[in-house]
């Protein structure tokens, strides 16, 4: 399914195996470390998107749909991952493809904490 290490270790959480591929250089073959980035952040990954934010990916990398970091995180009920990506100042109000928004998704799956913490920022 994955087309790379680091991609597969990114929605697995491995967060040191995601650690020795960046730093050995071992993940060129990605164009660049957004796509796994949203990989985590759909999985609830904190610690990763967390490093991976640290080490250059774009907090609003958008997929082909248009799904951000933060409207995935949002989708999938992530709160504190949703937290830390407004922390470092993630668009709340980046739309995907379909002009959802990280609120609209929360709302529509029934992630109430999200919902009101999106509300109050």
């Amino acid at each position: 399914m994955f087309s790379n290490p680091l991609t597969k270790a990114c929605e697995e959480g491995n967060l040191e195996r995601i650690k020795s591929l960046i730093e050995n250089g071992d993940y060129k073959q990605v164009e660049s470390l957004d796509q796994p980035l949203i990989y985590a952040s759909t999985k609830g990954h904190l610690e990763v998107v967390n490093y991976l934010i640290f080490v250059g990916a774009d907090k609003e990398a958008k997929d082909v749909n248009g799904w951000t970091p933060l409207i995935n995180a949002s989708l999938f009920g992530h709160l504190e991952v949703v937290e830390y990506l407004i922390s470092v100042g993630a668009d709340k109000e980046a739309k995907n493809n379909d002009g959802y928004t990280p609120l609209i998704n929360a709302s529509l799956f029934g992630h109430l904490e999200i919902v009101k913490y999106l509300i109050s920022v």
